[in-house]
């Protein structure tokens, strides 16, 4: 199967009717759609290299085709509700980008149920770029991680979205130095685990159901602080060492593991912070103790790297799957991947390589666990890859401009 669309897209202009429908991309005519995407379909945000006017497509993988586009302003962001109902768009006009609006969505028909203003978005330097938001697994609360530019440089905070009541709570949480930030929603308490990359520590934000008040705690893990500096790779061209790579709650969900830049790791208790173990992610043995001399490294990471990337897990949490880059394509200025390291959740053990026969900036897993989806946003291709052997299943084309990251439809 190795299906190849390539169409041009009329995008439908937001707000321009009063119920905003989806357009089936065939053959440049553009029927109403007739329902929501099939589970398993792809929501993929194209940046457009960041126009004014973006997109959000909707991918059948197993076709190879895009189905329908929807018009999605500047440097979109999405989020998808776990019962496929709802699709949460933010986004921005490019002539005052920090002034966005959140957009609800109902998926069978198209219709915003709801928009509403969503100031102080995050504004990206580049049009490749992670989401700056992230829905609790109950699809409760939308988390929306936010900036605040001022003279005397920029702030950062996170603010939470009411899904049942389609308000924003009053409340928000400041992390004025965290400059990006990876969400992970908790497995059993209404919060979520905000990894900064700006201060290289994790912090656990909790929702109150009843008072709509948020608490953050002071500091479940800190990887600057507890890493010593000397450990670890150089890489040439990435000067900060233990810069935060990703961030995932092992199975069950009672840890959390950080992964940074230059191939360590450190695991720490989710509510007390006590950290349990760290060490280098290709190494021969655990070194348990934060004394003790560095970890044995057996060099499969070779010049490679970890990129600041959201973290994808099979859908029992029993695997996570990574993306890395090399020194070399660093050096001529490109954070585009081109390997995926397969690592035991628990325990991070490497459990295989995935070779793609392409780079890309970024990929997802099938709700089933047995696809890899990778999105190459500077050919906008989609491959389509067996998560057992990398091999490549298929391929879907012309997918918009630039494709950024895609959500699997439940």
């Amino acid at each position: 199967m190795r299906n190849t669309i390539q169409r041009a897209y009329r995008l439908i202009p937001v707000g321009a009717l009063p119920a905003l429908l989806f357009a089936s991309l065939a053959f440049g005519q553009e029927p109403a759609w007739s329902g929501r995407p099939d589970s398993g379909w792809l929501y993929v945000v194209d940046s457009k290299r960041n126009a004014a006017e973006s997109a959000v497509l909707v991918v059948d993988p197993e076709k190879g085709r895009v189905a329908a586009s929807l018009s999605a302003g500047f440097q979109p962001d999405i989020a998808v509700s776990p019962d496929g109902s709802r699709l949460y768009l933010s986004y921005s006009e490019k002539e005052n980008p920090s002034e966005g609006k959140l957009q609800v969505i109902d998926t069978s028909t198209g219709t915003v149920l709801k928009e509403l203003p969503n100031k102080n978005r995050g504004q990206r330097t580049h049009y490749t770029y992670p989401p700056n938001l992230a829905l609790s697994r109950d699809g409760a609360w939308l988390y929306l991680f936010k900036m605040v530019e001022r003279m005397e440089g920029a702030t950062y905070h996170l603010e939470v979205f009411d899904t049942r009541l389609n308000v924003f709570l009053p409340d928000q949480k400041d992390f004025p130095d965290c400059l990006s930030a990876i969400m992970v929603p908790s497995m059993e308490a209404d919060g979520v685990f905000v990894v900064c990359s700006g201060t290289r520590d994790v912090h656990f934000v909790s929702v109150d159901r009843q008072s709509k008040t948020l608490r953050s705690s002071s500091n479940i893990i800190d990887v600057g602080n507890t890493l010593h500096e000397g450990s670890g790779r150089i890489i040439p061209h990435h000067e900060e060492a233990h810069y935060v790579g990703t961030g995932f709650l092992n199975p069950g969900g009672k840890t959390f593991t950080v992964i940074t830049t230059d191939g360590l790791f450190l695991k720490g208790d989710a509510i007390s912070g006590r950290t349990i173990d760290h060490g280098t992610l290709d190494r021969a043995t655990h070194s348990a103790s934060i004394e003790a001399g560095p970890a044995i490294s057996t060099g499969w990471m070779d010049d490679r790297w970890v990129r600041y990337q959201v973290p994808v897990l099979s859908p029992d949490g029993k695997r996570i799957y990574i993306g890395l880059g090399t020194a070399k394509l660093l050096q001529h200025g490109s954070q585009l991947l081109d390997k995926i390291v397969v690592l035991d959740a628990s325990d991070l053990d490497r459990i295989n390589n995935l070779n793609p026969h392409r780079t890309f900036w970024s990929l997802v897993i099938s709700s089933k666990g047995n696809r890899l989806y990778v999105v190459d946003s500077d050919h906008a291709t989609i491959s389509l890859l067996d998560v057992d052997n990398g091999r490549e299943l298929g391929t879907v084309s012309g997918v918009g401009t630039t494709p950024v990251y895609a959500v699997v439809a439940p």
